[in-house]
């Protein structure tokens, strides 16, 4: 099992290239989170600052949850599992309004039933209110 800083580049990178950012992702030299944090935000445009720094933010409570759950749980996710945990996490966000990482969702794919119900709570009797397509829902997401 990866430690945590690995875990952390592995999966920093993985998130960060569904926004074409994976040249930001650390390397595992650097040491300190908040060094990193901190010159690599300087590198994108104002605008895209708010969306990178949800995205550490994210990230880091994704690991650190799964720190949790190796060592009280004897579980472990691979990295992909985290990293698809951490797209429906970004998702959720986003549905509950949370736009500044609404890019990054938008490049997650479609909305789970799963994660439907979960983020809206809207069900019909027994039937999930599903949207007909990501893009519509997103584009009604980005002008709320």
């Amino acid at each position: 099992m990866p430690a945590p800083q690995l875990l952390f580049c592995e999966g920093m990178f993985l998130v960060l290239r569904h926004l074409h950012w994976h040249a930001l992702a650390p390397d595992g030299r650097c040491l300190d989170l908040a060094d990193w944090w901190t010159a690599s935000r300087k590198s994108l445009a104002k605008e895209d600052r708010k969306c990178f720094d949800s995205l550490v933010i994210l990230t880091s409570w994704m690991i650190w949850n799964e720190r949790n759950r190796r060592t009280f749980d004897s579980r472990a996710k691979t990295v992909g599992e985290l990293v698809s945990c951490l797209e429906d996490e970004a998702t959720s966000w986003v549905l509950a309004r949370f736009r500044h990482i609404s890019a990054f969702a938008a490049t997650c794919g479609p909305v789970t039933g799963r994660l439907m119900l979960r983020s809206q709570g809207q069900t019909k009797g027994s039937h999930l209110l599903v949207p007909e397509s990501w893009d519509l829902y997103m584009s009604g997401c980005m002008k709320m």
